[in-house]
């Protein structure tokens, strides 16, 4: 480890004195994001800088940057406080989805609580009365017939008819455009939260960690176009955090 961290040290410092990023960056990043958001973006960042290399690993597990050995992560949350430092990314909005099909049998919710006569499709990694949460903590009781650990499955799943699913619009917004789902109750939404990059204080950051972490704020600021016009009443346009 002594050996690793000297190494690093000293390719940080000819990278500083040559003025050039050099050297890789260990980035932890969920799953959905990372495939429909980070991956079509970072070209941009190593045409910029071609002797740095990206290692990024997704993975919707909550990481230990420091004992894992990452440089950074992204994350989509309430931070708690800790001792990491945390750049906000962008506004996440959520929405409830369901199929055409499911809502032509079932009906159309006016309210959440009326999701009661549905099925519902979760994302195992939250806490269920978290994952069901709309605006003014209200949450219903959903009929939980299927969970999976990866939002694109519980997209998928919801595509197929096989219940109603909650999830980030970055993973819905090409189905609802399609018509393969559509968004119920957004005016009973809960408010948006935001995406941040966060990094340990505890050691050192190097530069070219630094650079991504600008590059990505600067990349994702403003509205996220996978909003843009999503919400045919303006519901988005209304929302902001």
């Amino acid at each position: 480890m002594a050996l690793l961290a000297a190494l690093e040290e000293a390719e940080e410092a000819a990278s500083s004195a040559s003025g050039e990023l050099k050297g890789s960056i260990r980035v932890a990043a969920p799953v959905s994001f990372a495939v429909h958001c980070l991956a079509p973006a970072v070209g941009q960042f190593l045409e910029r800088h071609p002797d740095v290399s990206l290692s990024i690993d997704t993975d919707d597990r909550m990481v230990d940057l420091v004992r894992d050995g990452f440089d950074l992560a992204i994350r989509i949350a309430q931070l708690p406080d800790s001792s990491l430092i945390a750049r906000r990314l962008v506004t996440v909005r959520h929405a409830c989805v369901a199929s055409p099909a499911l809502l032509e049998h079932l009906g159309t919710p006016q309210k959440p609580d009326d999701l009661s006569r549905f099925p519902g499709v979760v994302y195992s990694n939250r806490e269920e009365a978290s994952y069901w949460k709309f605006a003014n903590d209200v949450v219903p009781s959903v009929n939980t017939r299927l969970d999976f650990a990866n939002g694109d499955a519980v997209r998928e799943a919801a595509i197929a008819g096989l219940g109603v699913a909650m999830l980030p619009t970055f993973i819905v917004h090409d189905a609802v455009r399609s018509g393969a789902l559509s968004i119920v109750l957004a005016k009973h939404m809960r408010p948006p939260i935001a995406m941040y990059a966060v990094h340990p204080s505890t050691r050192h950051q190097s530069a070219r960690a630094r650079a991504f972490i600008d590059f990505l704020v600067d990349k994702f600021r403003g509205d996220p176009p996978w909003d843009r016009g999503l919400f045919s009443d303006g519901t988005a346009d209304e929302l902001s955090i």
